[in-house]
């Protein structure tokens, strides 16, 4: 009620707690104030306090003690009157007894004493002035503490509710004026929600109490639910598309998400409605919807313009031809005709028969047309025709054709025959599909008999048959007058004659004359008479002799004789009449020879193999010796034959080996006519020179497949490949490309190789010379030697590692050996893949930040013959990727400060001294929010976002200042209070401070600083 009475006071209190006890010290100070308890001894209860055990006033001074009426006696008295504290604590307060709290006593609910002792008229008296307490407060708001807000309307699912704030959190904002809120214990939280995806409320409750009073609950409410639409997650089809009428899409399915929903899948629903038949085409509209579980919905639309379908049209047509016989069925041979437009659907294709149009003719023969009609649903037309034609194309067939007719001469054109013959048309009949009177022809009169041989001759006559439409069949025949009777007579006879040396001419000439005795008559015609014997005729050739020449132009000639003046001929006479007829017999005359020719015998010879000749057994001849030897007869000579050439014949016979060859050849001298005399002599061929080297024995130089192998034997290269061993053994086996000739016989060849090892050169490389022999037959031989060289002039090969990026570890340390960075592993050689390693160098730079690098590691590979490969480059990123890390302490946040307003807060240096980092420099950024100003209450936010110089970063930290000013005003030095020694009855200014006496509140006022107010 003080407060009350005065406004000024009021104004004092909100400067500060102590200004306001100041006051309070004022109003105990009067005596109106006081009650004594009448139970034990003097004193009052001096009131009930609204505080906890640690807010009990302060002991009353005795002078305003003694000033109690209860004390009137004693001042009163001549006695002294002391008023005295009692000192005596170490027991609990016990009124009148001993100062201090009541056993039992806690901040709800607590009693103190402050005990005196009176000396009053010669007596010591108690006196007890009592003070009843208890935290009748509850917990409230921190100065400038706001209460989080809660959220309406939140887009969310109910599982993506936000999280409710700590009891921690809540427990910080909140003040107790008796001590600290405990999180857990005086702080607690429960949460009420309403659980539904599509509308949902969650409310979180907080339950703050002290250990006396009512609890205070605060509450954080949120509402929301799904109103987000779902989508599609399948790629959509195009949004507008023009199609074939048989080529509409089909409908698709398509996937969908949702932020609450489950996916699924949903199918098109089409709207036909503008969709027309086949051949109008139109419009489809297809549509897609999904919907949620909370009524959001999508949907995707997609038009498909539908083209008409085509119009139809008639196969092409053939014109129709009906044979006349056949008119009365002219319906069978039109048929419908088929229509289309190429589309097979049930929708869009159209296709049919049409059936024909048309109007038949009277007459056998003419054409008249043949129309179809077809008309769609959507009106259009189609049209096609055809000409029908009545005709009689066939001519009259043949029956029996027209037949040749052969007569014999009669000598007088046998006329009655031949009318028969023609009267009767050849014999030919015929017959038509329609005309059953034709009408026969010849040309007889056209043109007259051959004039053939005597009275013979020929005529072929064309026979037409013709109906009435004027189609013609035509047969031929030939009617023949011949001759075919042979003239009769007596055959020839044989002569056989004894060679006389000039050719019996005289002989042969009569016998040839005189027809070889043969005689012949004909009835019809005279007889000629030939024959096929040869005419000869009589000269001397170039060496005088006397030959004879056939002078006929035919083969026939004297054959089967022993000579030129020996032989037989066949001869045919021929007696022939006028038109070829003839009779023929045949003869031989005959000129025989039987003298054997005279010789002189044939002589030995021997020669030096020369090779010449090969190919027999033994492969050792002399050709050109053996040949002229041969030719010569071995020397012996025939004399000469009167009536025929002598010629020579041969017989060899061969014995002994290569090296020494026997001929024992047996001559024989033969006349034209087989009479012989026969000779024998030896041709006999010795060998003793070596074979030749024709080509000496060539060097080989290869380049390295895996070098010198004793593994792969000669029988290995047999198999292929193209080792340098195998090209080695088909060195050897080529005879290294040597090659000889011996002139007798058959060579082979031999080499020193005996599986000795090459030179031992770099890597698999080598050489080795080898000496080749060649023999012949007779164990002669010559030598020749080549050096088989393996090179290696081929680089190796490699494959760098692919260009990689690793990370440096929380040391800022790196592995780049190749285990980690990629090692070459398909190192090759032609030559030793086994020896090779491909080795590198390394070039470190920096990369795009101080925590990381570059290295160019270029690699090299050199094999054992100093080939080298060219040089690759295999690049490694060294990348720093590690966020500095927490090592020291932060600045905590600050709260409840004294303060007038927010500091500057924890500098940028500050925080990052509580961080180190792996490679670089900390980084630290520092943001400053104010969240509340004002002395009374103020708060601000503190943001560092930490990073490293290449940018790794962690989640930003806060920091949390706030306060206000909690300092109350104060006495400045050296100013004094008024004294106390006025009093008032009455809540004004006036009665308060005495008209005109005392001081104003302005005037106390400025009796005080403040660390805030001026």
């Amino acid at each position: 009620n003080l407060f009350c009475c005065n406004p000024h006071i009021k104004r004092v209190q909100d400067k500060g707690m102590k200004a306001v006890m100041l006051f309070m010290f004022f109003a105990l100070g009067s005596g109106a104030m006081f009650a004594q308890n009448p139970n034990l001894g003097g004193g009052f209860l001096a009131g009930t306090i609204d505080g906890c055990m640690t807010n009990v006033p302060g002991a009353t001074p005795v002078a305003d003690l003694m000033a109690d009426p209860f004390f009137d006696a004693c001042r009163a008295s001549n006695e002294a009157f002391i008023l005295e504290p009692n000192t005596e604590f170490d027991t609990p307060g016990e009124w009148g007894v001993s100062s201090g709290f009541t056993v039992g006593s806690t901040n709800c609910s607590w009693t103190y004493y402050y005990v005196y002792t009176s000396k009053c008229a010669g007596e010591i008296t108690p006196y007890t002035v009592q003070y009843n307490g208890g935290d009748a407060t509850q917990p409230k708001l921190k100065k400038g503490a706001v209460i989080p807000p809660g959220a309406k309307d939140l887009n969310l699912c109910f599982a993506d509710i936000p999280a409710p704030h700590s009891v921690q959190y809540i427990a910080n904002l909140f003040t107790d004026n008796c001590g600290i809120l405990k999180a857990d214990e005086l702080v607690t939280l429960r949460t009420k929600t309403k659980q539904d995806d599509c509308k949902w409320i969650v409310m979180y409750v907080y339950t703050i109490h002290d250990y006396c009073t009512d609890p205070v609950e605060v509450s954080i409410t949120y509402t929301g639910g799904d109103t987000q639409e779902p989508w599609f997650t399948s790629q959509l089809p195009t949004k507008d598309i023009t199609v074939d009428c048989d080529n509409i899409p089909a409908p698709v399915t398509l996937n969908w998400a949702d932020n609450c929903t489950s996916p699924g899948k949903v199918k098109s629903v089409d709207d036909t409605s503008k969709l027309g038949i086949g051949c109008e085409g139109g419009i489809i509209t297809r549509t897609w919807d999904i919907h949620d579980n909370c009524g959001n919905s999508t949907s995707y639309t997609q038009t498909i313009n539908v083209n008409p379908t085509p119009q139809a049209y008639f196969v092409a047509t053939q014109d129709v031809y009906v044979p006349c016989a056949d008119k009365a069925n002219v319906a069978s041979y039109i048929s419908d005709l088929y229509y289309t437009n190429d589309r097979d659907s049930d929708r869009c294709g159209i296709y049919g028969y049409a059936k024909p149009n048309y109007t038949e003719i009277a007459e056998s023969c003419g054409s008249f047309e043949v129309t179809y009609t077809f008309t769609d649903d959507c009106g259009r037309t189609s049209n096609a025709s055809l000409t029908v034609f009545i005709v009689d194309d066939i001519n009259p067939s043949i029956l029996l054709a027209s037949n040749d007719m052969t007569v014999e001469c009669d000598g007088d054109g046998n006329v009655e025959q031949y009318a028969t013959w023609l009267a009767n048309n050849g014999g030919a009949t015929a017959s038509d599909n329609c005309d059953t009177d034709l009408t026969w022809s010849n040309d007889d009169a056209s043109h007259p008999f051959s004039d053939d041989c005597g009275a013979t001759g020929q005529k072929t006559v064309i026979f037409t048959v013709t109906d009435d439409c004027g189609n013609a069949s035509k047969t031929f025949a030939t009617f023949y007058i011949v001759d075919t009777v042979k003239p009769t007579g007596v055959p020839a006879q044989d002569l056989r004659v004894q060679c006389d040396g000039d050719g019996n001419t005289n002989q042969y000439q009569v016998w040839l004359a005189n027809n070889g005795g043969a005689t012949a008559t004909d009835d019809c015609s005279g007889v000629t008479w030939t024959h096929d014997g040869p005419v000869l005729q009589q000269y001397k050739d170039q060496n005088g002799k006397w030959v004879w020449e056939n002078l006929t132009d035919y083969p026939n000639d004297f054959t089967g004789g022993c000579s030129t003046y020996t032989g037989s001929v066949t001869v045919t006479f021929r007696a022939t009449d006028d038109c070829g007829n003839y009779t023929e017999s045949t003869a031989v005359f005959s000129i025989e020879d039987s003298i054997a020719p005279v010789i002189t015998p044939a002589s030995d010879m021997t020669v030096e193999c020369d090779g010449s000749i090969g190919g027999d057994a033994y492969g050792t001849n002399n050709q050109a010796a053996y040949d002229n030897w041969i030719s010569t007869h071995g020397g012996a000579v025939a004399d000469p034959d009167a009536c025929s050439d002598i010629k020579w014949t041969y017989t060899p016979i061969k014995y002994g080996n290569a090296c020494d060859t026997y001929y024992y050849v047996t001559f024989t001298a033969t006349d034209g006519c087989g009479n012989a005399t026969s000779t024998s002599a030896e041709f006999h061929v010795v060998d003793t020179n070596s074979p030749a080297i024709g080509q000496e024995a060539q060097d080989m130089i290869v380049e390295c497949r895996g070098g010198f192998d004793t593994a792969i034997d000669e029988a290995s290269a047999e198999i292929g490949g193209s080792s340098n061993m195998r090209q080695f053994y088909r060195w050897l086996r080529r005879n290294g490309d040597a090659t000889a000739l011996d002139a007798c016989s058959d060579i082979t060849w031999s080499n020193d190789y005996d599986g000795k090892s090459f030179t031992d050169d770099c890597g698999n490389t080598g050489r080795i010379t080898v000496l080749f022999t060649v023999y012949d037959a007779c164990g002669l031989s010559s030598t020749t030697a080549a050096e088989f060289i393996i090179q290696d002039t081929t680089a190796p090969t490699f494959t760098a590692p692919q260009d990689t990026t690793i990370y440096k570890d929380e040391t800022c340390s790196y592995d780049v050996r190749p285990v980690t960075t990629g090692d070459v592993t398909d190192e090759w050689d032609n030559c030793n893949v086994y020896a090779l390693q491909a080795t590198y160098t390394d070039k470190l730079s920096d990369y795009d930040c101080p925590g990381s690098s570059l290295i160019t590691r270029t690699w090299s590979l050199v094999d054992e013959c100093g080939n080298k490969a060219d040089d690759q480059v295999q690049l490694i990123k060294i990348i720093d990727n590690t966020p500095p890390v927490l090592t020291g302490t932060l600045p905590p946040s600050m709260s409840n400060l004294d303060l007038c307003e927010a500091p500057v807060g924890p500098s940028e240096a500050d925080v990052a001294a509580a961080y180190t980092d792996n490679c670089s420099n900390v980084v630290v950024t520092k943001t400053t929010n104010t969240v509340q100003t004002g002395e009374c209450g103020w708060a601000t936010q503190f943001s560092y976002t930490i990073e490293d110089e290449c940018g790794n970063a962690l989640d930003p930290i806060k920091i949390l200042y706030w306060g206000s000013d909690q300092s109350a005003p104060e006495l400045a030095p050296g100013n004094v209070l008024p004294k106390d020694d006025y009093s008032f009855t009455s809540c004004s200014e006036e009665a308060l401070y005495g008209a005109g006496s005392g001081a104003t509140v302005d005037e106390v006022f400025k009796l005080f600083t403040d660390n805030c107010d001026t």
